[in-house]
């Protein structure tokens, strides 16, 4: 049985025209790896449709293959990632949220204000919930144009950064992060992405040259 994951994408002028080539298409790919003495398992597949701000998939969509009827959603998570139709990752940050809040106020509980680990410790206790936080950042990095994805990730690093920086809970955002000598996640995200597509663009000229 095929354990892996995999993405197949089909362009389209309606959601039939799409329907009908995601049908033919993932029928011919389950052919070949059944050919190979490979069973896939279609009741654990699934499907999502990618649209502008004012379509959509209609009401109950759906794809058959195989007889097996696979649901059209409107996310579907993938490689840790929260995948939405509008491509604005708003589940993706509204699920992250929750994740690191928990977190972040885990590790809080072994940072009080008073004694407690050394500023390394701390730092490095930030830095563990940084990782959660930015991971795929280079994908959704322009998702942080809206600012209600910017407000669902600046809640964890202020929890985070409070305790870290031995602050009292009143004090802002910027006040923790600069406290605790953590930059906001977002200033971050936007150096991440620059130099993940600086290094793709240099990959290319090289392979070119070769």
């Amino acid at each position: 049985m095929i354990g892996c994951c995999e993405v197949h994408c089909f362009l389209g002028g309606s959601f039939g025209e799409v329907a009908q080539l995601a049908m033919a298409g993932t029928r011919l790919v389950v052919g070949r790896i059944q050919a190979l003495g490979l069973r896939v398992s279609l009741d654990k597949t699934e499907a999502l449709l990618f649209h502008g701000p004012r379509m959509g998939p209609p009401s109950g969509a759906a794809l058959v293959v195989e007889g097996v009827r696979i649901s059209v959603a409107s996310s579907m998570k993938y490689l840790g990632l929260v995948l939405d139709g509008h491509w604005n990752f708003e589940p993706h940050f509204k699920s992250l949220e929750g994740r690191l809040v928990r977190a972040a106020g885990a590790l809080g509980k072994l940072l009080p204000n008073l004694g407690g680990p050394c500023q390394s410790v701390r730092r490095l206790y930030c830095g563990i919930i940084r990782s959660m936080a930015l991971y795929g950042a280079p994908i959704w990095d322009d998702a942080l144009i809206r600012r209600t994805n910017r407000m669902l990730i600046r809640r964890p690093q202020r929890v985070i950064a409070v305790r870290a920086a031995r602050c009292y809970r009143t004090v802002s955002f910027e006040v923790a992060c600069v406290l605790a000598g953590t930059p906001p996640w977002e200033r971050e995200v936007e150096l991440i992405a620059a130099l993940y597509r600086a290094k793709a663009e240099l990959n290319l000229i090289y392979s070119a040259t070769d």
